[in-house]
C-alpha cells in the first residue's frame, strides 16, 4: 500500500471544510481508497502536470469554491 504524505497546501485546504460534515466524509472516503486502490475508477486519478511527483483524485462532482 503506498503512504500518503499530504501536502501543507492540502492540509490547509481540508482545513477549510472543517464545518462541512459532507465534504469531509467524502474526503475521508476517497483517502481510504487511494491508500486501498490508487487505481479505483471512482478517484478519477490524475497526474498534476507541473509536478510529476503529484497527483490528484476527486472527491466530488461540483466545483468547490
Amino acid at each position: 500500500m503506498p503512504t500518503l504524505i499530504p501536502s501543507k497546501k492540502f492540509l490547509d485546504d481540508v482545513e477549510k471544510f472543517r464545518s462541512n460534515e459532507i465534504i469531509r466524509k467524502k474526503i475521508a472516503k476517497a483517502l481510504v481508497l487511494l491508500e486501498n486502490n490508487p487505481l479505483h475508477p471512482g478517484l478519477n486519478l490524475e497526474r498534476i502536470v507541473n509536478d510529476p511527483t503529484a497527483w490528484s483524485v476527486r472527491v466530488d462532482k461540483e466545483r468547490l469554491k
